[in-house]
């Protein structure tokens, strides 16, 4: 995956938490 679909997933996951 690219970074910028790394950080968006990750701000996903975290917001999900």
């Amino acid at each position: 995956l690219s970074a910028l679909s790394s950080a968006r997933l990750f701000l996903q996951s975290r917001s999900i938490k």
